[in-house]
């Protein structure tokens, strides 16, 4: 659960910045992490190091054109998983915890 600040009326407009980046910071960790990999005409098995710290993660990965890709991924440890591609591919994987 996230620790929201609730801005005051006295607060000055730093103070105001520091709480609202706050709030998203908490708001971050509470929806869990996320890791972006581009890559880059990638063919085979590729290992992408997230660093979220759990097993517990959803990939998804979209090609160039914004579209969806159908991708095997499969888990490796707590801090990495693997995505083959049997054609070479272009794009990004998004990992969430």
């Amino acid at each position: 659960m996230a620790n929201i600040v609730v801005i005051q009326g006295t607060d000055t407009p730093k103070d105001a910045r520091a709480v609202i980046n706050a709030n998203f910071a908490a708001l971050n960790a509470a929806a869990g992490g996320k890791h972006v990999e581009n890559l880059n005409a990638a063919t085979g098995t590729v290992t992408i190091t997230h660093n979220l710290g759990t097993q517990d993660v959803v990939a998804q990965a979209w090609d160039s054109s914004g579209r969806a890709a159908i991708v095997d991924f499969a888990l490796v440890d707590a801090a990495s998983i693997s995505a083959s591609f049997l054609v070479p591919f272009t794009g990004r994987v998004v990992v969430r915890s």
